[in-house]
């Protein structure tokens, strides 16, 4: 009696892919819920010092109180509602809770404390992140502002004056621009965006799991690439779809500056879901230290 050769898998391979599958997929889940929280985190900051910056410019400029000023002008990202009060004479708070329940998830506000440091003009931020302390001169919030080495008298006209005179510009309503060729410029950052970088693949056949497009700043600085240590701007395209975003090709990525893009195919809509080949830019900026403090011309 002749014997046929077996080639399927025992019941206990089959459990032993089947486990190591579930743990991929945990995996990819718990890593895409972490860049969606550092996501919302950067962007619960970025907003809060967005409002921080015209409160400080009212303050500065027209002497209002902080008790006496909304936020309101600027809108409430979904889910979330910011308010503004006086802490002491030399601060002010932004208060910070959500719609249902008034309380920051703890994953969230354990990524905005660790963004908090000499990058953003945030002085302090409680416990349960609910309120976020600023300077009412915000250029003192960061360790990388130096005294300006500029003694002369601010002009407001730079005409026959050396570059490097303090001015009077327009364009920026907090601080003294500088003269150069006689034209007077506004402190601002050089800012460039980086090459794109494409350094993972979603592998082919590959749909419904924890496999996608990895495009971080870990595995970019991995394959060689240079990425600033804090992007102002991320851009994520796919190949196959120049020009146009994340959400706009219709998937479901994290697409932030601060940890790059992460796509996982198990997020995707429709039945076979699988992420896009995506590629991604970095726009970094270089400030100038030493930015002096507006006041009035005599």
């Amino acid at each position: 009696m002749n014997r046929t050769n077996e080639t399927g898998r025992s019941m206990v391979e089959m459990l032993g892919v089947l486990a190591v599958m579930g743990v991929l997929s945990v995996g990819g889940v718990t890593m895409y819920t972490s860049a969606m929280n550092k996501h919302r985190a950067n962007e619960l900051l970025n907003e809060a010092s967005k409002r921080a910056t015209s409160i400080a410019a009212q303050i500065s400029m027209m002497g209002k109180d902080p008790d006496t000023m909304s936020v309101s002008e600027f809108g409430n990202p979904s889910g979330y509602v910011f308010t503004v009060a006086k802490k002491n004479p030399n601060q002010f708070t932004i208060g910070l809770k959500t719609e249902d329940n008034g309380i920051i998830d703890s994953e969230i506000c354990t990524q905005m404390k660790a963004a908090v440091g000499t990058a953003t003009p945030i002085r302090k931020i409680s416990d349960d992140c609910a309120e976020l302390t600023f300077n009412n001169d915000l250029s003192k919030n960061s360790s990388s502002d130096q005294e300006n080495s500029l003694t002369e008298t601010p002009s407001a006209d730079c005409t026959g004056k050396e570059d490097g005179t303090l001015c009077d510009t327009p364009f920026d309503t907090l601080y003294w621009g500088y003269c150069y060729n006689e034209i007077c410029l506004a402190w601002q950052p050089s800012c460039k965006w980086t090459e794109w970088f494409n350094v993972d693949t979603p592998p082919e056949g590959s749909f419904n799991d924890s496999n996608g497009d990895f495009e971080t700043i870990e595995n970019i600085r991995a394959a060689g690439g240079e990425v600033c240590d804090h992007p102002q701007e991320i851009e994520c395209e796919a190949l196959k779809y120049p020009g146009l975003t994340v959400k706009q090709v219709g998937q479901n990525a994290v697409c932030d500056p601060e940890s790059g893009l992460i796509c996982i195919n198990s997020e995707q809509p429709g039945l076979f879901k699988h992420c896009y080949d995506y590629h991604v830019r970095f726009l970094c900026c270089e400030y100038k230290d030493g930015r002096v403090r507006r006041s009035p011309i005599s």
